[in-house]
């Protein structure tokens, strides 16, 4: 069938939008993105704001994430690691 591509930075810009629907909880400040022989394995960096709980709101992230980005893509999503840097 053929091969296809799709730059990190795509990917980024996905992740970001999927943050952006998160009510404002969260801001992403970088997606690293690593081929794996399982899939896509994708570690986000992200800012939660002052307030929220965070492990409840980085579950729902991770779970979004990997499931909307592998939905958009059709790559496996292999592991969705999320670091919270700090607090907005």
């Amino acid at each position: 069938m053929g091969e296809y591509s799709i730059s990190d930075k795509v990917i980024g810009d996905i992740v970001d939008c999927i943050a952006k629907g998160q009510k404002g909880e969260l801001k992403v400040l970088k997606v690293f993105t690593q081929n794996t022989k399982n899939g896509i394995r994708l570690t986000v960096f992200i800012l939660v704001k002052y307030g929220v709980k965070i492990i409840e709101a980085s579950k729902l992230f991770q779970e979004s994430v990997a499931s909307r980005v592998e939905q958009m893509t059709a790559f496996n999503i292999d592991c969705v690691d999320i670091e919270v840097r700090d607090l907005i």
